[in-house]
């Protein structure tokens, strides 16, 4: 009965994620109650295009910070392609919210050469660069002083992944 209790429990705070977008409380109660591995495969559920998962990528892209800070929680469940898709959108989140995809690798969440970078699959090279300008600029921009440090070394790594983009480039535009 007591299993029971739990399992009724744990399903009753998923429900509010399953049941439309989901928001960063409805996904910090499932994790307090469910194994992180458990939460990302009920979020990643479905039509990989419309599930939870893909909203809250699109979310934590988006920089805002309620989302950001579920990243660490969620890294430890993810694995194969949902820790991929949590690399690619935190690359991405470079552009639009530097200073807080700064603070997740001064935290240890990720190294800068896993975030730094571009991540982005089947992308033409100078589609990707656009994408490295646009974390370059966001990155570059950022002054505070407990991140400098982080940000210094991102840059060099999004430095040295946009000559390779580059050359890369350039090589299959000389074949």
């Amino acid at each position: 009965m007591r299993r029971f209790c739990l399992v009724a429990a744990a399903l009753a705070f998923a429900v509010p994620v399953m049941a439309g977008e989901p928001r960063p409380q409805d996904v910090r109660a499932m994790l307090e109650t469910m194994p992180a591995s458990e939460v990302v495969a009920a979020l990643n559920a479905g039509d990989p295009a419309q599930n939870d998962w893909a909203y809250i990528m699109t979310r934590i892209e988006g920089g805002e910070p309620a989302w950001l800070d579920l990243v660490p929680l969620l890294k430890p469940g993810a694995d194969a392609g949902a820790a991929e898709d949590l690399r690619i959108t935190l690359s991405r989140t470079l552009a639009f919210n530097a200073p807080g995809a700064l603070a997740l690798i001064a935290n240890g969440v990720y190294p800068p050469a896993e975030i730094c970078t571009s991540n982005e699959i089947e992308v033409a090279p100078l589609d990707a660069i656009v994408g490295i300008d646009a974390a370059l600029k966001s990155v570059a921009a950022v002054l505070d002083a407990p991140l400098r440090e982080v940000r210094d070394a991102c840059l060099s790594e999004l430095a040295e992944t946009r000559i390779d983009l580059l050359v890369g480039a350039a090589k299959v535009s000389g074949d």
